[in-house]
């Protein structure tokens, strides 16, 4: 019922029941996925240190959810807490090196902070595991004409 609402956009309702499941005491395998999903319901209403919270809790719950780290790091992004981002996404590859959404994202980051080098890196990753990802390619294009600037 919690992902039936949330996939129709109706996050506190879905807020609502992932806390009421968490409140039953289930195991900590799913204490992890509830918290992953209810802190993406948080982020989808702007409630980010709600979000952060969660996904932490995901994470001491289940150390190798590269998807609670990754979302975290959206969320730091968001915040342009770049510093935190680029440590969230570092442990998502860390534990899972083949996502392409995750590499971009860094590459994001690494845009923001100027270090184009490691956005076209990051790029080329992306690339190699999605090659045919529009945003990268155009992200990479940009990078490298800074570069040659």
């Amino acid at each position: 019922e919690a992902l039936f609402v949330h996939n129709r956009g109706r996050y506190g309702e879905a807020i609502r029941i992932y806390t009421a499941i968490l409140a039953s005491a289930p195991p900590k395998e799913v204490k992890a996925v509830l918290h992953k999903h209810r802190g993406m319901a948080y982020f989808s209403e702007s409630l980010y240190d709600q979000a952060i919270a969660d996904f932490d809790l995901a994470l001491e719950y289940d150390p190798r959810c590269y998807k609670a780290a990754y979302f975290r790091g959206v969320v730091r992004s968001v915040q342009e807490d770049y510093g935190s981002a680029l440590l969230d996404y570092d442990l998502s590859l860390s534990i899972n090196p083949f996502q392409a959404y995750t590499h971009y994202r860094r590459a994001q980051v690494y845009w923001h902070l100027g270090d184009y080098p490691k956005v076209v890196a990051d790029c080329d990753s992306t690339l190699r595991i999605e090659p045919e990802h529009p945003q990268a390619t155009k992200l990479r294009h940009l990078a490298q004409a800074r570069l040659e600037d």
